[in-house]
């Protein structure tokens, strides 16, 4: 009964950077879409060492960085602070690197 998994469930711990400078590195595995009541996107970050993945809730910012990183690379997100734009609310800014996932040729 091990292998079963409940669908929709968050293993793993969900990301919260609070300083400027913290940083998650590891391998993007999965991403989540239309997730929660704002219908936002999640994704999926293995960390060495820990057994669940840990979730990085998306936003304009990360969202749009995401899209040229194909599942499987490395990536590294680094929290760069809040930053004051012409909305109301500042936004949390993001630099995110990545390794592109190897190639395989068949």
């Amino acid at each position: 009964m091990s292998d079963w998994q409940e669908a929709g469930s968050n293993s793993g711990e969900t990301w919260k950077p609070e300083n400027e400078g913290d940083t998650l590195t590891g391998l993007y595995t999965a991403k989540k879409e239309n997730v929660g009541q704002n219908n936002s996107n999640i994704y999926m970050i293995q960390v060495d060492g820990e057994d669940e993945p840990t979730s990085v809730w998306g936003s304009t910012v990360l969202d749009t960085k995401f899209q040229e990183i194909g599942i499987g690379s490395e990536v590294k997100i680094e929290y760069l602070g809040k930053v004051k734009s012409k909305a109301p609310q500042p936004y949390k800014d993001f630099k995110v690197l990545y390794k592109p996932a190897p190639k395989f040729e068949s």
